[in-house]
Protein backbone atom coordinates (compact mmCIF):
# COMPACT_ATOMS: atom_id res chain seq x y z
CA UNK A 1 0.00 0.00 0.00
CA UNK A 2 1.34 3.61 -0.91
CA UNK A 3 0.40 6.47 1.20
CA UNK A 4 -0.19 9.79 -0.74
CA UNK A 5 -0.66 13.18 0.47
CA UNK A 6 -3.90 14.43 1.34
CA UNK A 7 -5.10 16.42 -1.58
CA UNK A 8 -7.03 20.02 -0.32
CA UNK A 9 -10.62 18.56 -0.47
CA UNK A 10 -9.69 15.96 1.93
CA UNK A 11 -7.66 18.17 4.46
CA UNK A 12 -10.26 20.55 4.86
CA UNK A 13 -12.73 17.44 5.11
CA UNK A 14 -10.47 15.99 7.82
CA UNK A 15 -9.36 19.34 9.97
CA UNK A 16 -12.84 20.15 9.94
CA UNK A 17 -14.56 16.94 11.37
CA UNK A 18 -11.46 15.23 12.93
CA UNK A 19 -9.39 17.71 13.96
CA UNK A 20 -12.07 19.46 15.86
CA UNK A 21 -13.43 16.89 18.10
CA UNK A 22 -14.76 14.05 16.30
CA UNK A 23 -11.62 12.09 16.70
CA UNK A 24 -14.01 9.27 18.61
CA UNK A 25 -16.20 8.60 15.69
CA UNK A 26 -12.86 7.53 13.64
CA UNK A 27 -11.28 5.70 15.94
CA UNK A 28 -14.23 3.89 17.16
CA UNK A 29 -14.54 3.13 13.79
CA UNK A 30 -11.11 1.84 13.28
CA UNK A 31 -11.10 -0.23 16.50
CA UNK A 32 -14.14 -2.04 15.38
CA UNK A 33 -12.80 -2.41 11.89
CA UNK A 34 -9.12 -3.32 12.51
CA UNK A 35 -9.44 -5.12 16.11
CA UNK A 36 -6.80 -2.76 17.93
CA UNK A 37 -6.41 -1.53 21.23
CA UNK A 38 -8.66 1.71 21.23
CA UNK A 39 -6.60 4.77 23.15
CA UNK A 40 -7.48 8.52 24.15
CA UNK A 41 -5.57 11.27 25.97
CA UNK A 42 -7.79 11.78 29.12
CA UNK A 43 -8.01 14.62 31.33
CA UNK A 44 -9.39 15.55 34.91
CA UNK A 45 -10.92 19.24 34.61
CA UNK A 46 -12.91 20.22 37.74
CA UNK A 47 -14.81 17.24 38.47
CA UNK A 48 -14.79 15.78 35.06
CA UNK A 49 -13.45 13.12 33.31
CA UNK A 50 -12.87 13.89 29.52
CA UNK A 51 -11.29 12.17 26.66
CA UNK A 52 -9.41 14.91 24.70
CA UNK A 53 -8.46 12.72 21.89
CA UNK A 54 -9.26 9.17 20.59
CA UNK A 55 -7.15 6.95 18.65
CA UNK A 56 -6.36 3.24 17.90
CA UNK A 57 -2.77 2.04 18.33
CA UNK A 58 -1.31 -0.15 15.40
CA UNK A 59 0.25 -3.74 15.63
CA UNK A 60 3.95 -2.16 15.53
CA UNK A 61 2.94 0.32 18.34
CA UNK A 62 2.72 3.59 16.04
CA UNK A 63 -1.13 5.63 16.32
CA UNK A 64 -3.52 5.64 13.66
CA UNK A 65 -6.08 8.44 13.99
CA UNK A 66 -7.36 11.66 11.96
CA UNK A 67 -4.31 13.60 12.33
Amino acid sequence: MKIKPPDKAFSEFFEGIYLDGQCYELALALWRGLGWDLIGLIQKIGNETVVRHAAVRHPDGGFLDGR
